[in-house]
């Protein structure tokens, strides 16, 4: 996120993965980094196969099958998502890295608890450049509620 202009200090690297096999085949290529293999973890309101990494100091979190449950909406980022089916990524060092697009990001955040202050960050970064056509095509994608997707909507609307 601090690669797609929030000003955060990151902790850590989130490398997100389609499937809890494809979580267990990042860990298996990253061998002797490993230091939890991905096993599936629920902590309401998230499911997801989650293990741990370190490379050089840097703390890494493989998160494969991502899912948020609420009662207002839920989102997953499994293999079928449009997250993999919509290439999206930002230069590092000479290299395409690959992202979660921030109008993903802002639908993900708006449903985890507590989280006001990153929705507020995406949002503010969004409100001159959010891709409408991505936004509405993860909405209609997952299963939120009409009133949260109303109150996505009306963040990003351009001041007159």
């Amino acid at each position: 996120m601090a690669q797609q202009g929030l000003e955060i200090s990151p902790r850590d690297v989130d490398l997100f993965l389609p499937s809890g096999d494809a979580a267990r085949l990042m860990a298996e290529t990253l061998g002797e980094f490993v230091e939890s293999l991905p096993h599936r973890r629920a902590s309401e309101p998230f499911t997801s196969y989650r293990g741990h990494c370190r490379i050089e100091g840097v703390e890494i979190d493989l998160i494969g099958e991502l899912v948020i449950e609420t009662p207002q909406g839920n989102v997953q980022l499994g293999a079928d998502s449009l997250l993999w089916r919509r290439e999206s990524s930002l230069p590092f060092q000479g290299w395409k890295v690959p992202s979660i697009p921030l109008e993903i990001q802002l639908v993900t955040y708006y449903l985890m608890p507590k989280r006001e202050d990153r929705v507020n960050q995406i949002t503010s970064l969004l409100k001159d450049r959010v891709d409408l056509e991505l936004l509405d095509e993860f909405l209609v994608e997952q299963t939120i509620t009409p009133p949260v997707t109303a109150g996505i909507r009306s963040l990003l609307r351009k001041e007159k």
